[in-house]
């Protein structure tokens, strides 16, 4: 059994395939080509054939959208299409699997969940730091993830920063 994982964000896609250990970033700025996603992850199908997909969303922050749970759906939709032969799951914002991304706003920015589930493992009490193509997410674990689950209520905690690597927004 192969497994596939996908990073589906706003300016990138990351994938890790265990079969051969193999990964990678590829630039993909969702605001300009959200319509090629689909074709762009049949792509990976196609490259990889995996028996399971599991999936992390940020794309859906992208300003192509009207609402993060439109963008959801559509990366949930361009994902059952380009895998429709492999078993798939979401990681929501709780650290849980589902086999579908309902309701949205649970699988929006999940995709710090999945490294700091990673490092639980091996970590008691750690403040993992992702540095991401517009926003930094800062998010400590002691036993538990200590974070807020929304952007809104990290970013007033001070969990979220608007400052990245490839777009930090222009009103910095």
């Amino acid at each position: 059994m192969s497994s596939l994982g996908l990073d589906i964000g706003g300016a990138n896609l990351k994938f890790f395939y265990d079969a051969d250990k193999r990964g990678g970033v590829e630039y993909f700025p969702m605001w300009k080509k959200a319509k090629k996603l689909e074709e762009k992850l049949c792509e990976f199908a196609k490259t990889f054939s995996p028996d399971k997909v599991g999936v992390v969303i940020t794309a859906e922050l992208s300003d192509v959208f009207a609402s993060k749970a439109e963008g959801v759906k559509f990366v949930e939709k361009a994902v059952r299409k380009a895998f429709g032969n492999s078993t798939i799951h979401f990681l929501d914002v709780e650290g849980r699997l589902s086999k579908k991304a309902e309701p949205p706003l649970a699988f929006a920015a999940s995709n710090w969940i999945a490294s700091t589930l990673f490092l639980a493992r091996n970590f008691e009490s750690f403040i993992l730091a992702d540095m991401g193509s517009t926003t930094t997410d800062l998010i400590p674990f002691k036993g538990k993830i200590l974070a807020a689950k929304t952007d809104y209520e990290r970013l007033r905690r001070g969990e979220l920063i608007y400052i990245g690597v490839l777009r930090t927004p222009v009103f910095h």
